[in-house]
C-alpha cells in the first residue's frame, strides 16, 4: 500500500516534536501565572477565570474551564494537551504550505518542523498559562489553511463558501483568545495575494481578483478590530487598543517610532537571536548530564 505523503511528513514531525518536548514532561511543574490561576480555581471554583481574563481576553475562560474540569491540578495533562495544540499546529502549516506548494515536499516539511522546534518560544512548559496562547496559534494557522484551500482553483461554489465560512469563525475564534496574533491576517491577505497572482496574466487583474477575493475576509480584522475598540470594555493597559490608538491621535510620530522600533526589534528576535540566545541563557544552568542528554537528543532530531 502506497504511503501519503502528509502522512509520512506528519509522522516525522510527530517524531521529532515528541523528542523535543515529551522527554521530561513529567518534571514540568507549575511556572509563572500557572500559580494564581491554579490557586484561584481550588480556592473559588473553576468559575473564577471568567472574572480573571474579564479584564483582557474573556474568551480565555472558556478554554480553561474545560480544561481544568478535565485535568485539574495536575500540571502533566495541561503538558500534554499544549503539546497536542503545538503539533495541531504543525500540522496545519504543513497543510497550508502543501496547498500552496503542492510539488515541494521535502521543503514544505522542513519548514512544519522548523515551526514546531522553533526555539524563540520558551513558554512551551508554562502550559497551564499559555494553554490559550498555544491553542490560538494552531487556530490561526487552521484558519490560513482553509482560506489557501478555499482559493484553489478547482474549489468553487458552495464547498468554497462553506471553506471561507468556517476560515472566518475560526479567524474570529483565535483573535479573541490572544489579541495580538491580529498579524496572521496581513500574512492572510498574502497568501490571498499568491493565489491571485498566480491565476492572473497581468498585474491589474492580479490586484482586482485579490482584493476582492479578501474583502469577504476582511470582517476577520475589521470585526475583531470594532469591537475590540469600540464595543469590548478592557481594564489591562498593557491589551488597551484604546490607549494605543489614543497615542497615535495625540502624538502620531512618537507613536509610529515606537511601533517602528518594537516591529523591527521584534523581526530581529524572532528571526535572528531566537536560535541562539535562548541557548547561550541555559548553558550556564544546565548541568553536564543535561547537556549531554540535550546534545543526543539534538542530533537524534
Amino acid at each position: 500500500m502506497k504511503r501519503s505523503p502528509l502522512l509520512i511528513s506528519s509522522l516525522i514531525i510527530t517524531g521529532i516534536a515528541c523528542l523535543a518536548y515529551l522527554i521530561f514532561v513529567q518534571k514540568f511543574g507549575y511556572t509563572f501565572d500557572d500559580w494564581y490561576l491554579m490557586w484561584s480555581a481550588k480556592a473559588y471554583g473553576p468559575q473564577v477565570f471568567f472574572p480573571i481574563f474579564s479584564i483582557d481576553r474573556p474568551l480565555r475562560a472558556y478554554l480553561m474551564l474545560p480544561a481544568y474540569l478535565l485535568f485539574g491540578e495536575n500540571p502533566l495533562w495541561y503538558n500534554l494537551s499544549a503539546f497536542v495544540f503545538r503539533v495541531c499546529g504543525a500540522f496545519f502549516f504543513l497543510w497550508m504550505l502543501r496547498i500552496l506548494w503542492p510539488r515541494a515536499q521535502a521543503a514544505t516539511m522542513f519548514m512544519a518542523l522548523l515551526f514546531v522546534i522553533y526555539p524563540g518560544f520558551l513558554s512551551q512548559p508554562n502550559a497551564i498559562d499559555y494553554q490559550s496562547h498555544i491553542f490560538a496559534l494552531a487556530l490561526a494557522l487552521l484558519s490560513l489553511a482553509l482560506t489557501a484551500k478555499g482559493f484553489v482553483e478547482h474549489i468553487a461554489g458552495p464547498r468554497r463558501f462553506f471553506l471561507l465560512i468556517l476560515s472566518a469563525l475560526v479567524g474570529w475564534l483565535y483573535l479573541g483568545l490572544m489579541e495580538y496574533y491580529i498579524g496572521f491576517e496581513l500574512i492572510r491577505a498574502l497568501l490571498i495575494g499568491l493565489l491571485a497572482f498566480r491565476t492572473q496574466s497581468n498585474w491589474p487583474s492580479r490586484a482586482k481578483k485579490a482584493i476582492l477575493d479578501w474583502l469577504p475576509l476582511s470582517v476577520i480584522p475589521l470585526g475583531f478590530v470594532f469591537w475590540r475598540v469600540f464595543i469590548f470594555v478592557g481594564e489591562r493597559a498593557a491589551t488597551d487598543a484604546g490607549a494605543q490608538l489614543s497615542l497615535m491621535m495625540t502624538s502620531p510620530l512618537r507613536a509610529i517610532f515606537n511601533w517602528g522600533i518594537g516591529l523591527l526589534r521584534d523581526i530581529f528576535q524572532a528571526l535572528v537571536a531566537a536560535w541562539f540566545v535562548p541557548l547561550l541563557k541555559l548553558v550556564g544552568k544546565l548541568t553536564l548530564e543535561q547537556t549531554i542528554i540535550g546534545m543526543f537528543v539534538g542530533l537524534a532530531a
